[in-house]
């Protein structure tokens, strides 16, 4: 019989989990992909760059989600145990609330030991992926994927050009404006068409202007030099940091990490690590919080257990900050937040069975 509830608990836990979890992948990627595309439209990203930075970007959230999706499936699943009058039936068969730890175990272990795969290793290796990709766009997309008819700006704000039309089968634009600050002179260029391509060696763009007028001088003044010119090229530097990105924080492999003595190496490593501990620890809160009347419903303990889990996430992300910053050693780093999420769910447990009869059971067990 305890096998049939373990597998039964287990599978109505994990329908609940993918259901959960499919929601809340659903809202992020949803907003990722708005911003995506409002960053699309605006002629920052190419369109093509949309689908790889949302299965990219959208990955480490993916990740993040887990453990709130299993603290959710739980308490779901218990509060229809409660609401059906099931939990009353199993405790009558002689189930107590311990053995109901055994099935919630029996998805929560799993999951902890794939996200601890991802969190250490894959992740990093997407996050990489995306800093390159993103430095790639950047040091491309000052005139590629331009929206005609709209003024760009790039990220320096010193270079302002707009382009009135996007001729693909030749490979040219058409009615180019540029405008760009020289040693505090100003200078607009205007072109009828232009053309561009990319230095191999040092990653410079350079642009072919023709048919077009140069403007140069002081806005107020009237020194100001008119040239009309049959081609002008321009060659715009790329930054090398651009060119060759420096690795974040979170892009780092987990085995630098490991190694390095850095206050944010030891950061980044712990919250890596936090990741399969808060699976563990949000499904053993689960259990003892989902306990609910039959007049709270199934629903009337989830809106403590998400804000349970928010206070939760914040004191992760303060204590990240801190160890980063040098406030705290790395020694005590984020255990000190596992550790209160640990007492408060000791603290439920204690008070659902009461101290004495948990005092008694410890004694029992060990005697």
């Amino acid at each position: 019989m305890r096998a049939v509830l373990d597998r039964y608990l287990a599978r109505e836990i994990s329908l609940t989990l993918f259901a959960a979890a499919g929601v809340l992948v659903l809202v992020v990627f949803g907003n990722l992909f708005v911003r995506l595309l409002a960053q699309a439209t605006e002629a920052q990203i190419p369109a093509n760059l949309i689908l790889p930075l949302l299965v990219l970007g959208g990955f480490e959230s993916l990740i993040l989600l887990m453990p709130v999706s299993l603290l959710l499936a739980v308490m779901l699943t218990m509060g229809r145990l409660y609401r059906d009058n099931e939990m009353a039936a199993l405790r009558a068969c002689g189930i107590g609330y311990m053995r109901l730890y055994r099935p919630v175990m029996l998805v929560a272990v799993p999951l902890a030991a794939c996200l601890a795969v991802l969190a250490l290793y894959i992740s990093p290796w997407t996050a990489r992926l995306a800093d390159e990709i993103t430095a790639r766009m950047e040091s491309e997309a000052q005139l590629t994927g331009v929206m005609p008819g709209r003024f760009i700006e790039t990220g320096d704000d010193e270079l302002v050009f707009f382009v009135e039309r996007v001729d693909s089968s030749r490979g040219e634009i058409e009615n180019v404006f540029i405008h760009t600050l020289e040693n505090g002179r100003t200078v607009i260029e205007t072109a009828a068409r232009a053309s561009q391509r990319i230095e191999p060696r040092t990653g410079a763009r350079i642009v072919e202007l023709r048919d077009g007028h140069r403007y140069e001088g002081r806005p107020g003044r009237g020194d100001f030099r008119i040239l009309s010119f049959a081609t002008h090229t321009m060659r715009i530097p790329v930054e090398q940091a651009a060119l060759a990105p420096e690795a974040g924080r979170n892009s780092l492999p987990t085995a630098a990490l490991w190694g390095s003595a850095q206050p944010a190496a030891a950061a980044e490593l712990q919250w890596r690590l936090s990741v399969p501990i808060s699976v563990i620890l949000l499904a053993a809160l689960a259990v003892p919080l989902s306990y609910t009347t039959p007049r709270q419903g199934r629903f009337g303990k989830l809106a403590l257990g998400i804000t349970i889990y928010i206070f939760y996430a914040n004191l992760g992300l303060i204590a990240v900050n801190w160890v980063e910053r040098g406030v705290l050693p790395p020694w005590l780093g984020m255990w000190w937040v596992h550790g209160l999420l640990l007492i408060l769910t000791v603290a439920l447990f204690l008070r659902q069975y009461g101290l004495r009869w948990s005092l008694r059971r410890l004694l029992s067990r060990s005697t």
